[in-house]
């Protein structure tokens, strides 16, 4: 996946966690959605690969809120932190990089499990 793909509306949620490839090839920053070099936070991959802005968008594509909602869910589920997507944020910023790409990866490979 390169740094730029939008994933389509209907992705599921482990094809979304492929946000840990986004962050492979960005970097991740900590504290902000993304930085002015281009890397990432776990969220702002996630927002990036269904609506193409790492930045919470200003008017949401209601066919795409599901995928995000969807995606957000199996990385919380993975983290064992039901709840709110603030749980991913603290996770983000407190791992390392290599860290948060293994957990989006192992968090997608999970999804896949569960929905097979």
């Amino acid at each position: 996946m390169s740094a730029s793909t939008v994933l389509p509306p209907h992705a599921s949620a482990a094809d979304v966690l492929a946000a840990a490839d986004v962050m492979d090839l960005r970097g991740k920053c900590e504290g902000v959605y993304t930085d002015e070099r281009g890397r990432v936070c776990a969220v702002g991959a996630l927002r990036l690969v269904v609506t193409g802005r790492a930045t919470p968008p200003t008017s949401w594509d209601l066919s795409r809120e599901g995928t995000y909602r969807a995606a957000a869910r199996a990385l919380r589920r993975w983290l064992d932190a039901p709840g709110a997507v603030p749980a991913i944020y603290v996770w983000s910023d407190s791992h390392s990089q290599q860290e948060v790409v293994a957990g989006l990866r192992a968090a997608a490979e999970h999804a896949r499990t569960v929905t097979a």
